[in-house]
Parts: C-alpha cells; sequence; structure tokens
C-alpha cells in the first residue's frame, strides 16, 4: 500500500494572502483602484490574463487612449494615439493585441509590444462619415474579421484586415416590423452574427439574426417585450445592450429595464425568458455582460454600482456593492489560474465623472464548505506558489507585503472535520516584509497517525530561506534555516507519509520524522531552477522510502543552455540519476513532470 489509511483523510493546506474577509463578501473578495483623470468606459481582458480598459471623456474628446492596469500592484500603463481619437468600442485581435473603434470614422489596431496605433478610414464611398455614423458596438469574427455597428445607422457592417474589404448590410423591414438601430454583436459556432436592436425613432427593439453564407437577416421581437408587468421597475423595455451566444442559446441585456432576456433561436415560437434583475438594491442598469468558465452571467450595475451574477442553472441572482458613485460600464472575466476553479477573477470599469475614473476586480471565493472544489486524489493535499507573481489561489488582499504587512498565510481545509485553520506569518514568527512570502506548505503525519505542518519561507534569513515545522496549535516545533543568501531553502518541496524533501537552490535535503536523512549537493548545471518542479515518487531502489523526481528546466545539457533535466534521487543514499534529458537550446525539460509508478517493475535504477 503506498501510504497508510490515515493520509485518505484529505487535507488541503494553501499559502493564500491576506484572508482576513474570506468569506466577507458574498461573490468574493473586492479591490478597486483610483485611476482618475483616465475615466474608462470599455473593458477586457485578453488571453494572458492582462485587464484593458477604453477612455472616454466629455471634457476630453479628442483623446485616443486605453490602458491596462497591472493586477499585482493597481499601477497604470496608458498609451494614447497620436492622432485625435476617442475609442466607444473594443475587442481582442490576434496576439493578444486589440481592435478600437473611434469617433473619427476609423477602425484602429493596437499592437500592445509596439505600443503603436494603425489606424484604417471608413471608405467614402460606402460611408458619408457623418457624426450619426460613429461607431456603436465592435466585435472580432472567428474568422478575424471586424464587425461594427454605427449609432444611428440600420446596417451590420464588417471590416476584412486580411483583404482591407469593408461591406454594409441594411437591415430590411421584416413583414411590416420596423427595426431599430443595432448596438452590439456576437457570432454563433457558425460564424453567423446576432445583435441587438435599441428603439430610434420608429424602429423597435429586438434581436437580429444574419446568416453570413446568404446574407439574409431574420429579426425577432416579442410583443409582450412592451407589458409593463414583466419589469419590476416600471422601466423602458427598449434599449437591449450587450448579446452573447452561450451553448447555442441567445442572451442580452435589456438595461433600460435592467432584464436579462435569453432566446432559443430553435424554438418555434420565438420564445423569449426574462430574468429580471432584484429590485431591491433599484434599478441595475446594466449594459454590459460577460460569461465565466461554470457559465454563470456577471454584470456590471451602472446605475446602482453594484456587481451582479446570475446563475442559469438555479435562475438567481447574487450582488455586491461597489465605492458608492462609481457606475461600473465595461466587463470582462479572466482566464483562471487555479487548478482548484474555474472561474477567473471579475474586472470592470468604474466610469464615476468628469475626470474621475477607477478599475475594479472581484475575485470568487473558493468555497470550502463546498466539497467538490477538493481534488479527489488524497496524494493532491498541497497547493504550491513559488513566488509571487499572479496568485492561483489569492483568496483576499494584495501580494504585496508593502501594501499590507498581515498578508501571507497558510491555511488548512480538512472536509472530513469540516475545520479551517489559519496561521500567519506573524503567528509564526516570521516577518512578512523582510521574509515573505511564504511559498509552500505541506502535512506530516507521524507512525502515531499525529498531523503537524511544514512551512516553508525561501527568503526569509536574508534569501537563505527557513522551513518551519508547527503542530497543529500554531507552535513552532522546529525552524531550520538556509546556511547563505540565494540558497531560498524550501523553494518547493513535497510529503509522502513521514517523509519530506526540500529543495533549495543549492541542495536538497531529506526528512524523516522531522529529522535530516540525508543532505544532497547539487551540482551547478543542476541547481538551475532547482526544484520548481519535486515529488516523491515510489521506492526504486528497495530500500523501502519513496525516491524523489526533481526538474531542473533552466539546467545546461551539454552546450544546449536550458535545455532542461529531469533527476531521480535515492532517499537512502546520495545516488542520482538523470532520467531525461533536453537536447535543444531553451527545451525547458522539467518544467512540469509527475511521478513515475516504476516500483514494481524490475528495472535496477541504481
Amino acid at each position: 500500500m503506498r501510504t497508510p489509511k490515515i493520509l485518505f483523510t484529505i487535507i488541503l493546506i494553501l499559502v493564500i494572502f491576506n484572508p482576513s474577509n474570506l468569506f466577507a463578501q458574498a461573490l468574493g473578495n473586492l479591490d478597486e483602484w483610483d485611476i482618475s483623470p483616465f475615466r474608462p468606459y470599455g473593458m477586457l481582458v485578453t488571453p494572458d490574463g492582462s485587464p484593458w480598459l477604453s477612455y472616454i471623456d466629455v471634457a476630453d474628446p479628442e483623446a485616443g487612449k486605453i490602458c491596462t492596469i497591472d493586477p499585482m500592484d493597481g499601477s497604470v500603463t496608458e498609451f494614447e494615439a497620436p492622432f485625435a481619437s476617442r475609442f466607444h468600442s473594443m475587442d481582442l485581435a490576434p496576439v493578444d493585441n486589440l481592435w478600437l473603434a473611434d469617433d473619427y470614422h476609423r477602425i484602429v489596431h493596437f499592437d500592445k509590444e509596439s505600443g503603436s496605433f494603425t489606424p484604417y478610414a471608413m471608405p467614402s464611398d460606402i460611408y458619408d462619415r457623418s457624426d450619426p455614423e460613429a461607431f456603436m458596438g465592435l466585435s472580432t469574427a472567428p474568422d478575424g474579421k471586424v464587425w461594427f455597428s454605427l449609432w444611428s445607422n440600420k446596417t451590420i457592417n464588417f471590416f476584412d484586415p486580411i483583404t482591407s474589404l469593408w461591406e454594409q448590410f441594411s437591415i430590411p423591414n421584416d413583414n411590416g416590423f420596423m427595426p431599430g438601430v443595432p448596438v452590439e454583436i456576437d457570432f454563433d459556432r457558425n460564424g453567423n452574427v446576432w445583435f441587438t436592436m435599441r428603439v430610434w425613432e420608429t424602429g423597435k427593439a429586438g434581436i437580429g439574426y444574419l446568416d453570413v453564407s446568404t446574407s439574409e437577416f431574420t429579426l425577432y421581437i416579442d410583443p409582450d417585450i412592451y407589458a409593463a408587468e414583466f419589469f419590476p421597475y416600471g422601466g423602458n423595455p427598449m434599449t437591449p445592450w450587450e448579446i452573447k451566444v452561450v451553448d447555442d442559446m441567445v442572451w442580452f441585456v435589456d438595461h433600460g429595464s435592467s432584464c436579462l432576456v435569453k432566446f432559443n433561436p430553435e424554438s418555434t415560437d420565438d420564445d423569449f425568458e426574462y430574468f429580471p434583475m432584484p429590485a431591491e438594491h433599484g434599478a441595475w442598469d446594466a449594459h454590459y455582460f460577460d460569461v465565466d468558465q461554470d457559465g454563470k452571467f456577471w454584470m456590471a450595475a451602472f446605475a446602482e454600482s453594484r456587481v451582479g451574477v446570475f446563475d442559469p442553472s438555479t435562475e438567481t441572482y447574487e450582488s455586491m456593492a461597489i465605492t458608492s458613485g462609481a457606475a461600473p460600464m465595461g466587463i470582462a472575466v479572466s482566464p483562471s489560474t487555479s487548478f482548484l476553479s474555474r472561474t477567473g477573477n471579475i474586472w470592470f470599469a468604474e466610469v464615476f465623472t468628469t475626470g474621475h475614473g477607477g478599475v475594479g476586480r472581484i475575485r470568487p471565493l473558493l468555497r470550502p464548505a463546498d466539497p467538490s472544489w477538493i481534488p479527489d486524489d488524497p496524494f493532491i493535499n498541497r497547493l504550491f506558489l513559488v513566488d509571487c507573481g499572479p496568485c492561483p489561489a489569492c483568496f483576499s488582499g494584495p501580494c504585496d507585503p508593502r501594501v499590507n504587512p498581515d498578508f501571507d498565510r497558510f491555511i488548512i481545509w480538512d472536509p472530513r472535520r469540516e475545520e479551517l485553520v489559519s496561521f500567519s506569518m506573524k503567528e509564526l514568527g516570521l516577518d512578512p516584509v523582510k521574509e515573505g512570502p511564504l511559498a509552500a506548505a505541506a502535512p506530516l503525519i507521524d507512525a502515531n497517525g499525529q498531523i503537524s505542518y511544514v512551512v516553508s519561507a525561501p527568503n526569509a534569513h536574508q534569501g537563505a530561506g527557513a522551513v518551519l515545522f508547527v503542530d497543529k496549535k500554531g507552535v513552532v516545533t522546529q525552524r531550520i534555516n538556509g546556511k547563505e543568501p540565494g540558497e531560498f531553502l524550501g523553494k518547493n518541496m513535497d510529503v509522502r507519509d513521514n517523509m519530506l524533501v526540500l529543495a533549495s537552490n543549492f541542495e536538497l535535503k531529506t526528512f524523516r520524522n522531522n529529522k535530516l536523512l540525508q543532505n544532497i549537493k547539487l551540482t551547478e548545471s543542476w541547481s538551475a531552477e532547482l526544484g520548481m518542479n519535486i515529488a516523491f515518487t515510489d521506492d526504486t531502489d528497495r530500500d523501502k522510502l519513496p525516491d524523489v523526481l526533481i526538474g531542473a528546466p533552466f539546467a545546461q545539457v551539454g552546450k544546449f543552455k536550458e535545455a532542461g533535466e529531469i533527476l531521480l534521487v535515492s532517499s537512502a543514499t546520495e545516488q542520482i540519476h538523470s532520467i531525461a534529458q533536453g537536447r535543444k537550446f531553451r527545451e525547458h525539460v522539467g518544467m512540469t513532470l509527475q511521478p513515475l509508478n516504476i516500483a514494481k517493475t524490475d528495472k535496477k535504477i541504481f
């Protein structure tokens, strides 16, 4: 048997940051930054996790500005086009770049690498470039075409950046239904176009569909949408705005009536389903929404300075207040960075007023009361955070100890006992500013089945690193310091039963029952990012002790720099066996690894 029975009680230990308000908010932990005088409007997050905002301020009508914010410290990097412009809408372009639509009849490409803006003017033979034909919505199709709508023009349009082709499709009257003006655009799985229409002059509100292969339109309107009893505030249900196709269903928000609407394109009755936003906090006036990785709809309540979420599986809403007067507009869900949660952070633009703007972020909480988020495998009993980069499991608070000196701690969650225990760096006798952050934590189980914990702080002791053994009451029973700066003892670790292995830049330390078993000094080539990945594997040398797999992805192999290497280390001797090596420059073998089940084979390793 690989482990004693007691290991089948799963204990999850996380190194996280500032959990003082771990369960304080219904939706997650809220961060807000004042980015004045930048007044944002649109919001998107690129696939690399970078939040971007567009800028609109009536006091600065010719400024074509966008900005990005550093998720770690809230610092803003601003870019301004070298020509008069004002960016109303934006969407993703290839390689994490941006497409922007300005109020001067241009589509503009922004290159993040160079910071350059490249404008593409609307052709005068198709567009008269009058002010009413300013851009409204803009969306990038799967084939790379940039589709857009115009402020007072009943057309759907696209620009093909590959061929430089512009094309316009006029929306016809449909069986006596006078269409309104298109607003926002999205695409189905076949690349066909869905769009919302708002009331304009004699045109009515609804949604529309354009078959790109035939150029034929189909328009939809629910006659009952104008019945006031459908809407809780007596709002004006004539302003459909953001639209998204989710699992072949068409969803949109009508911001004037604060209602989320679902439409089934396959329905023969043109069925619309209405989900009014809760009235207890007043009219939400949500213009935009985004869908997270769990299928929940996040929306920014412009009128009430709240952020809400709708769960279609339960047809229920939740919301939380943000800064009063923030008036959130654009909203976007970032990619997830945690294997424990599929949902990323929720970013939103805070419009406030002229000369004043902000940006907000909600980090949805992992909910320990729900055991479904705990890994089923009892050997997945820890989460390592090697550095203070974008944190995979940040429950709350900034990662910078200069901002919050009490930010770093580990949390122990035992689902069988439903116990949540947490110890901060200060409680462990560590200085969070000089010795933080924590990097790894794991449970240790002795021969009597008693549980204790090992916690590492590789930046402690002036960069030499420190590893602490902690009992269940939070008492440090032993502290081991590294010997010299740059050693970073405890940069990663693994446990198996009563065995512990620690990695540093110079050595590999193995412990049994909290006592040092061996200390292996490693060669320089093997110390390059040693311990980026480290794990116990089965007993390969028949000494009744688990052996160690260790990745060194930046190791030099022969003449190939940063080729990388994976090593197998005996826990009883100082023998080291190379089991995989890179064969070219920067191959980085060992960047990830999985323990090998080779103990049952007859192959001799050592």
